[in-house]
């Protein structure tokens, strides 16, 4: 899914730290063992996607790529206790526009975009690949606004 390319594309970019979380840290087991043949260098943390374990693990950026946000009665993803200003907040969904971790995080003063630029990329990249035409990135944003 959209978690595994975000954390695959990040070890191919040398990102020299990064954890990953899920419900069932099991199941990282297998991108974990992707991202340590990509990025032998990535100091690489599994860990559970419980308030306490989210909350003990210090962030910079923190990309939800979970379907948690798409409903208004969903919990946040990332606990709201450990939003600190100077982090970024990207969320994969793209409807809502505006989730509760964003909404959260931006009430908080931090830097939030959500899963529109993904959405418009990904068809940038089909529309290339379908038409073999280069799409007008700008126009498709605008159209999707």
């Amino acid at each position: 899914g959209a978690g595994r390319a975000i954390a695959v594309q990040a070890a191919l970019d040398s990102c020299p730290k990064l954890t990953i979380a899920n419900r069932t840290v099991a199941k990282l087991e297998e991108v974990a063992a992707t991202i340590r043949a990509i990025n032998p260098d990535c100091q690489l943390k599994c860990i559970a996607t419980s308030e306490k374990e989210l909350s003990a693990e210090p962030a910079d950026l923190v990309i939800n790529a979970s379907s948690l946000g798409m409903q208004p009665s969903d919990p946040l993803p990332y606990p709201a206790a450990a939003m600190q200003p100077h982090q970024v907040f990207y969320d994969a969904v793209y409807s809502p526009a505006l989730t509760a971790m964003l909404n959260q995080a931006q009430q908080l003063g931090c830097r939030t975009a959500n899963g529109h630029s993904m959405l418009v990329h990904q068809g940038a990249l089909s529309y290339a690949m379908w038409l073999d035409q280069q799409p007008d990135l700008d126009l498709m944003a605008a159209a999707l606004q």
